[in-house]
């Protein structure tokens, strides 16, 4: 009787772990889109995204953490030497202070389905997001698509960067007033891992 319990254990485990696979996710075919804005214009770049996530057969996310390189900052809008300027800028310590947090990163915690589900954003995905620091619990919901090869997720939402303690041209009354909230648009594929 223990033979055949032990058995049908084992046999449990290697079918419940053959049902979850794992992606890796790397900056050539992961980014996340940032939008800045100041009360008379605004600016538009990306990160890229390195990590993994684990899904199931049914497309739901069962794990993942990402690392997000400051380094990586990119800027779309501009070209040159004003270009250069702003990505140092952004790299300083009156905004992302690069030189003491080389990286922000999100850490899975739950994806359930989106109730809602409106234009396609199939999951509610929950995580802890670190930046400069200050790590957070933030929910946005999703469009997640999974099979057997790759995954995608494309989601839309804001943050408000004075949360993390980048409080850096936040008063409306100073020449340059940066809005608190930055627009995230991400953009992240993952491949199976061999």
């Amino acid at each position: 009787m223990k033979k055949l319990f032990l058995i049908t254990l084992i046999l449990t485990s290697c079918s419940d772990s053959d049902k979850i696979t794992s992606y890796r996710i790397d900056g050539e075919n992961a980014k996340v889109l940032w939008k800045g804005s100041a009360t008379d214009h605004s600016h538009t770049g990306s990160f890229e995204v390195d990590g993994y996530a684990k899904a199931d057969l049914e497309g739901n996310l069962t794990e993942g953490e990402f690392s997000i390189p400051i380094s990586s900052i990119d800027n779309y809008d501009l070209t040159g030497d004003v270009k250069i300027q702003l990505l140092e800028h952004l790299k300083s310590p009156d905004f992302f202070n690069a030189l003491k947090y080389p990286k922000a990163s999100f850490k899975l915690i739950r994806s359930v389905p989106n109730t809602e589900n409106s234009q396609g954003l199939n999951q509610l995905i929950s995580g802890e997001f670190t930046l400069l620091g200050t790590t957070k619990m933030i929910t946005f919901p999703a469009r997640v698509i999974v099979d057997k090869k790759k995954i995608e997720v494309k989601a839309q939402f804001t943050l408000n960067r004075t949360e993390y303690g980048m409080v850096s041209y936040t008063d409306p009354d100073e020449m340059l007033y940066v809005l608190p909230e930055v627009e995230i648009d991400l953009n992240i594929k993952g491949t199976k891992d061999a």
